[in-house]
């Protein structure tokens, strides 16, 4: 698959590839979004004055702009940062060198607004803190069950342009159906050759019941 996204860097033109770079970098946003449960209004590859794409995303909820210490206020922040993390993973899975890998100035003030409540007092843990939100989100936009749903949304942007989040939502769902209905397949396959070899005789089974009749 990797090797795949490396051929595509090259036969695609500059403008197209900076189209698909931001649909994943916006996708990446999106399903993150959706999968922690942080609200958004739509999502758009259109461009506007100072930006190619973006999540226009409801308010942060008040509790986490007052940094009150509650499992969900703290399950908000952290999901929040991980969004704005997750566009420039996912774009730089397509492609590395993309401007849109790169977080924009909105995704660092959502990040910092949402740090700066939960991040610590000092400076090591707070840099401890958003490492471990880096990872975690990394491995997350790289994570073999997300990766087709993010895959699935920036095909839609691509061709759709903005998506609301209900939209988002159904390609995900019809993305994990997909991805179901493959595993079962593919069980079934497995099951199916176990219970072959089981019943036909290869030459060592041939060579035993030789040897018990002799």
């Amino acid at each position: 698959i990797y090797s795949q996204m490396k051929q595509e860097v090259f036969q695609v033109s500059p403008k197209a590839r900076i189209r698909k770079a931001t649909a994943f970098h916006e996708a990446g946003h999106a399903v993150i979004a959706y999968l922690e449960g942080v609200k958004f209004r739509y999502v758009t590859v259109n461009p506007g004055e100072d930006f190619a794409g973006m999540v226009r995303l409801h308010k942060v909820p008040q509790s986490v702009e007052l940094g009150e210490w509650t499992p969900w206020a703290r399950h908000q922040a952290e999901a929040r940062i991980m969004l704005s993390l997750a566009g420039g993973y996912a774009a730089a899975q397509v492609f590395p060198r993309s401007h849109s890998s790169r977080l924009s100035d909105a995704d660092w003030y959502l990040i910092d607004c949402c740090l700066g409540e939960y991040g610590g007092s000092n400076t090591d843990e707070r840099n401890a803190y958003f490492r471990w939100l880096e990872i975690r989100t990394r491995n997350k936009v790289r994570f073999r069950l997300v990766w087709p749903l993010i895959e699935s949304v920036a095909d839609a942007l691509m061709e759709r342009k903005t998506l609301k989040c209900s939209e988002v939502g159904e390609i995900i769902r019809q993305t994990q159906k997909r991805l179901l209905e493959e595993y079962m397949s593919g069980l079934a396959g497995v099951s199916q050759t176990a219970e072959s070899d089981q019943t036909t005789p290869g030459p060592t089974t041939s060579l035993l019941v030789e040897g018990t009749q002799a």
